[in-house]
């Protein structure tokens, strides 16, 4: 009986202490400075790449396919080599190879999930 009443009074003690810092951070009570806006010097910070467009990225044809998401996956799928189709939380390898077409599947089901390239 009396474990448990430690065990939770510890635990309602532990809730009241600081979380430790680390070296350079503020103290909680603090604002956090703010970031400057410009590098010193006094030049303009560089302005990041425009993202491309989705159609610049479909290095597979994967919008041709995109119409079937949510839809049970055709058996087999009807696209040409290199083909990857797998069910979500599958083991799969890391290389990326922008001309194959990833078919995700649902873990026990059989709709399609997504449809990408890589």
């Amino acid at each position: 009986m009396r474990l448990p009443l430690m065990l939770a009074l510890g635990l309602m003690l532990a809730g009241c202490t600081a979380l430790p810092r680390w070296p350079g951070q503020p103290p909680a009570d603090q604002p956090a400075p703010a970031a400057p806006l410009a590098p010193p010097g006094g030049a303009a910070a560089p302005v990041p790449p425009a993202v491309p467009a989705r159609e610049a990225t479909d290095t597979c044809g994967a919008a041709r396919y995109w119409h079937l998401i949510g839809q049970p996956a055709p058996e087999p799928f009807p696209a040409p080599p290199p083909l990857r189709v797998f069910r979500s939380g599958d083991a799969l390898t890391m290389d990326h190879r922008p001309e194959r077409l990833n078919v995700e599947l649902e873990r026990f089901g059989e709709r399609i999930l997504a449809v990408y390239c890589g």
